[in-house]
C-alpha cells in the first residue's frame, strides 16, 4: 500500500475537468523553521518547510531532508506534469496537498472549527482536541515529541511515550517525567505493540513511514489519530485508511498570530 501514491492519483482523477491554468504552480516557498517547545530553552533546527502556491490552492510540507532549490524548474508547469518528475518526497506531499486544496475550494468546502488564543493557548486546544475522548489509564504513543499533548496527557492521567526520529530531541525530557525515545522501525513497532492510541503527525508522510505507522496501527488494533499540518487538505481522506481521528490544521498555523482553522474528521463507527 502506496497512500501518498493513491492520493495522488484519486486527487488527478477529480482535477480532470478543473482549467488548466488552475493546475499551475505560481509559486514555491521554501525556508527553515527555527522554533522552541514549552518549558524547554533550546531551539530546535530540525525543520525545514515547503509551500507550493496555485491560483486558488496551497500544499504544505515541513520536512527534514535538505531544501533543493532545483524545484525552481517546476514553477509555472502544470501539476500532471510535475508529478511524472523525480521529486524529492516533501515537494510530492505538498503537491498532492494542493491537489486536495483544489479540489475542496471547488466545491465551496470551508473549515469548521478555530482555535484562538496565543500559540501556546492554541497549541493546548489542539492537544484537548486530539485527546478527546480517550480514557484515564489509556496507553498512548506519541510519534513526535509535542510538549502541549504530553503536557495534556498527564493532566488527563493519560500514559504517554514518546519517540521521535530527530536526535535533537532523543533524550529530552518534557513534563519532568518524559524522555523522549528514538524512533526505529523496531521501536515504533513495540510501542505500537503496547498502546491504545497513537498520535503522529502529517510528517510520517515526508518521512516515508506513513505505510508502516498506517500498517503498526491496524496489526496491534491501535487507534490512530493524526495531526496534520503537513497534508492538511487530505486530511479527511485518512480515515479511509484506517485513521481513527484526523485533526487537519490549515495554514497559517497556531504559532501564527491571530484565530488557526482546522476539522475533525473521524472514522464511521
Amino acid at each position: 500500500m502506496n497512500i501518498l501514491h493513491d492520493l495522488q492519483q484519486a486527487g488527478l482523477e477529480k482535477c480532470a475537468s478543473i482549467d488548466r491554468n488552475e493546475l499551475r504552480v505560481d509559486n514555491i516557498i521554501l525556508g527553515k523553521s527555527l522554533y522552541t517547545m514549552a518549558q524547554c530553552d533550546d531551539v530546535f533546527t530540525d525543520m525545514n518547510l515547503c509551500i507550493t502556491l496555485l491560483e486558488d490552492a496551497y500544499g504544505f510540507s515541513y520536512f527534514h531532508d535538505d531544501i533543493s532549490y532545483k524545484l525552481e524548474h517546476f514553477v509555472n508547469k502544470r501539476i500532471p506534469e510535475v508529478l511524472e518528475a523525480h521529486l524529492p518526497t516533501y515537494f510530492r506531499v505538498a503537491i498532492v496537498d494542493a491537489i486536495y486544496s483544489l479540489i475542496h475550494s471547488k466545491q465551496g468546502e470551508q473549515p469548521k472549527h478555530y482555535f484562538s488564543g496565543n500559540l501556546r493557548e492554541k497549541a493546548t486546544q489542539r492537544a484537548q482536541a486530539l485527546l478527546h475522548g480517550i480514557p484515564e489509564g489509556a496507553n498512548v504513543a506519541l510519534l513526535g515529541a509535542v510538549s502541549e499533548i504530553v503536557q495534556e496527557a498527564r493532566d488527563r492521567l493519560i500514559n504517554i511515550n514518546v519517540i521521535d526520529l530527530q536526535s535533537q530531541k532523543v533524550g529530552l525530557n518534557i513534563d519532568n517525567n518524559d524522555t523522549v525515545q528514538k524512533s526505529t522501525t523496531s521501536s515504533t513497532n513495540d510501542i505500537f505493540k503496547n498502546a491504545d492510541y497513537a498520535i503522529a503527525s502529517g510528517m510520517i508522510f515526508a518521512t516515508q513511514t506513513a505505510e508502516e505507522v498506517f500498517e503498526s496501527a491496524k496489526k496491534h488494533d491501535t487507534k490512530l489519530i493524526l495531526f496534520m499540518e503537513t497534508g492538511a487538505n487530505f486530511g479527511r481522506e485518512l480515515t479511509r485508511y484506517g485513521a481513527y481521528r484526523v485533526l487537519s490544521e490549515y495554514f497559517p498555523f497556531y504559532d501564527f498570530h491571530g484565530n488557526t482553522r482546522y476539522d475533525l474528521f473521524e472514522q464511521e463507527r
